[in-house]
């Protein structure tokens, strides 16, 4: 239990956490465990580089990297590391970057309480949604009548995104005509 209490603050950022316990005899077959927690100062984000999205227009690099939960003079926290790099992965995806790559590395300094967090972005090519092929094999229901609530979730602009995805599984699903619904991509080739 010990490892993992300070394995808990070393998550939240206090990586210089000592904690000792220690067990006191009670009566009987019983004890009491007493943990004493010297937290020390948090580890510190000293510097944040991410690299990867110069080429991208400036309309989707600032979306991407709009409010990321790591900055400079934060605590390091594991989920807000975590956070940031799923952030910008699904930010990317929403603007039509369907095989986006993102590689994160953290170098903690003990010593200083800081750390240096760089982000490798590989956005990919721009993804658009091209033809609608509908299979229910076993289907009476007319294909048409799916591809064209496919195609109103996929609205005028094509460009691929996880939320056109689900909202063209949502769709289909609301025509109350089947028990499951499983929108996907196919064979990709970009725009």
């Amino acid at each position: 239990d010990l490892e993992r209490i300070e394995r808990l603050y070393e998550s939240r950022g206090y990586h210089a956490a000592e904690v000792e316990g220690e067990v006191e005899p009670r009566e009987g077959r019983e004890v009491a465990l007493w943990v004493r927690i010297r937290e020390g100062p948090p580890t510190r984000i000293a510097e944040v580089t991410i690299r990867g999205l110069d080429d991208l227009p400036d309309d989707v690099r600032t979306a991407a990297l709009e409010d990321l939960p790591v900055a400079v003079g934060r605590v390091l926290e594991e989920s807000a590391w975590e956070a940031a790099k799923a952030q910008l992965r699904s930010r990317l995806r929403a603007r039509g970057h369907a095989e986006v790559e993102v590689v994160g590395l953290a170098r903690v300094e003990l010593e200083r309480r800081a750390a240096q967090l760089e982000i490798d972005v590989r956005p990919g090519r721009v993804y658009a949604f091209g033809a609608i092929r509908v299979e229910n094999p076993r289907s009476v229901i007319d294909p048409t009548w799916v591809r064209e609530e496919v195609a109103v979730a996929l609205g005028t602009n094509r460009r691929f995104s996880d939320e056109k995805l689900r909202e063209a599984e949502r769709r289909v699903f609301s025509m109350g005509l089947f028990g499951t619904v499983r929108v996907t991509t196919g064979p990709k080739s970009p725009m």
